[in-house]
């Protein structure tokens, strides 16, 4: 495998842009070349579920199972992310990084609400290294095959992730140590673990159908479908079971969430220029708040209220427990607390100049943030951390 040919807007949207539909691409190495996932536009209804709140809980009004719901007006409103302490500057170090990687860099995928650890992965010139930073000191893990990546991790320093076999790998690291994931056609089945929450579940797809796993030792369980033809995966799970992700029909996609009881719900379209969009999903979600994309827009919702927010400078990468976002826009990336925007530097002397950057996690409190520069001409990666106050 090799890492060549990296450009820095490529590196912007690994695992966030819409694809255009699952399969059974070599994700590892798409990731590994930082070769972008080009959203395509499907033709699809202006379908959207209207939120409603509940006692005690989040519901949907509406049906989620059966055929695709009749289309409703979509919902363009403007959430108010949470308040508390804001944060006014952020500065940037870039993160250990092991010798094998000097060269090709490093590249941060993930990481906990508390900021404490950060996973993800090194370009060492051969299958990579598969990495999870507590405190700022890196640990390699021991993944065996090809394409070895760390995606997520909780604040007790469980991760998840993947690598490739004949097909996509899932696994989970518990005490530093790796673990395949269960799921009932073994090593026949394609499978990614995307997400992990505080209490261990874990979102992600097996031969492109949403799933959950309860735990590191558990097995994985398919995830209700609203019908016939759908496909899909779950891309993240909040603290209190909700999942979420994105579905594909034959009249388009859309992003879903499952609340704990398994129901699933169309998340409501974002207006765009005008129109309700089409093509569009989640891939994050945090104390309710949900990132995701439509195109090359970000999309945030908010499921006690049912609002939703298109983001419009730059791209939506992470969310945090206070409907906080972090943004890339090519070159630069930001905080964006929802009332004003605090901009992310680049690492201090970063050779050739900064190409991107590309926040991946931003902590709960919003002190700290991290993710990837590419800071030469090449393509190299510096996986950054940003301190802010």
């Amino acid at each position: 495998m090799d890492f060549d040919d990296r450009r820095a807007t490529e590196l912007l949207m690994p695992l966030r842009q819409a694809p255009t539909g699952p399969s059974t691409v070599d994700v590892g190495r798409a990731i590994a070349r930082g070769e972008r996932r080009r959203a395509a536009i499907r033709a699809a209804s202006a379908a959207a579920v209207v939120l409603v709140v509940l006692a005690g809980g989040w519901a949907f009004a509406g049906t989620g199972r059966g055929h695709r719901p009749d289309p409703v007006p979509a919902v363009s409103a403007s959430p108010s992310p949470e308040g508390g302490q804001g944060i006014t500057q952020c500065t940037a170090s870039e993160v250990e990084t092991p010798p094998a990687a000097a060269q090709g860099g490093t590249t941060v995928m993930g990481g906990d609400p508390s900021g404490r650890y950060l996973v993800g992965l090194g370009i060492d010139g051969a299958k990579g290294l598969a990495l999870l930073w507590d405190r700022g000191k890196y640990r390699i893990v021991d993944l065996p095959d090809e394409s070895p990546t760390l995606l997520d991790v909780n604040s007790a320093g469980v991760a998840v992730g993947y690598t490739m076999r004949q097909r996509r790998v899932p696994w989970v690291v518990v005490d530093g140590r790796a673990h395949e994931l269960a799921r009932a056609g073994g090593d026949n089945d394609d499978a990614v673990a995307y997400g992990i929450n505080a209490a261990g579940q874990i979102a992600g797809t097996v031969k492109s159908r949403p799933v959950l796993w309860p735990g590191p030792d558990g097995q994985a369980a398919p995830l209700p479908l609203p019908g016939p033809g759908y496909s899909g995966w779950a891309r993240a799970v909040d603290d209190d079971g909700t999942v979420v992700g994105q579905l594909f029909h034959d009249d388009g996609s859309a992003a879903w969430a499952w609340a704990p009881d398994g129901t699933p719900t169309m998340l409501a379209a974002p207006v765009i220029d005008g129109k309700p969009a089409t093509d569009y999903g989640a891939f994050d979600v945090r104390n309710g708040w949900v990132a995701g994309m439509a195109g090359t827009t970000g999309v945030l919702w908010n499921l006690r209220t049912g609002e939703v927010r298109v983001v419009a400078w730059g791209m939506l990468m992470a969310v945090n427990g206070k409907g906080w976002t972090v943004l890339a826009n090519e070159p630069r990336a930001a905080v964006d607390t929802g009332t004003q925007r605090v901009d992310l530097p680049s690492v201090p002397g970063a050779e050739g100049g900064v190409y991107a950057l590309a926040p991946a996690v931003l902590s709960d409190d919003g002190r700290f943030a991290a993710g990837t520069a590419i800071t030469s001409a090449n393509g190299h990666r510096a996986g950054t951390r940003w301190t802010c106050r």
